[in-house]
C-alpha cells in the first residue's frame, strides 16, 4: 500500500522533503529513538536506586534497532494495532528474563512516544 501523505508524493514530495529528512523521520529511526528514551529513562532509574546496574547495562547493550526482527514487530503492530508493545516485545527476547522486567518500567507508551 502506498502512502497518502504529500511527502510520499511522486508528484510533489520533494517539494515538502529531501532523503536525509525522510532517513531521520523513518519507521527505524523513530523506534529507536524510542529504545533511546527507554534506555535514558533506565539510567536515570538506576541513579535513583530503582533499577540495577547489570539491568540498565544488559538492556542498553541490546536496544540497537538494527538487530532486531523488524518483520516481527511488523507483524505485531498488524495484529495489535499498537505502535510500541510489538518493539518492547521484540526487546525481551534479546535479554535476560531479570533485565526483561525492568523494559518500559515505570513509563507509558504516551511518555516514550511523545518524547521520541
Amino acid at each position: 500500500m502506498k502512502s497518502a501523505h504529500i511527502i510520499n508524493s511522486m508528484f510533489f514530495g520533494s517539494n515538502f522533503t529531501t532523503k536525509k529528512i525522510n532517513n531521520i523521520f523513518s519507521d527505524k529511526k523513530r523506534m529507536q529513538r524510542w529504545l533511546d528514551v527507554e534506555v535514558a529513562l533506565l539510567d536515570s532509574q538506576v541513579k535513583l536506586g530503582i533499577v540495577p546496574i547489570e539491568a540498565y547495562l544488559e538492556l542498553k547493550n541490546n536496544s540497537e534497532i538494527d538487530k532486531f526482527d523488524i518483520k516481527f514487530i511488523k507483524e505485531e503492530i498488524k495484529k495489535t494495532k499498537h505502535s510500541l508493545i510489538p518493539l518492547l516485545k521484540e526487546w525481551k527476547k534479546k535479554v535476560s528474563r531479570e533485565a526483561a522486567n525492568y523494559i518500559h518500567y515505570g513509563a507509558t507508551t504516551q511518555d516514550i512516544v511523545d518524547t521520541g
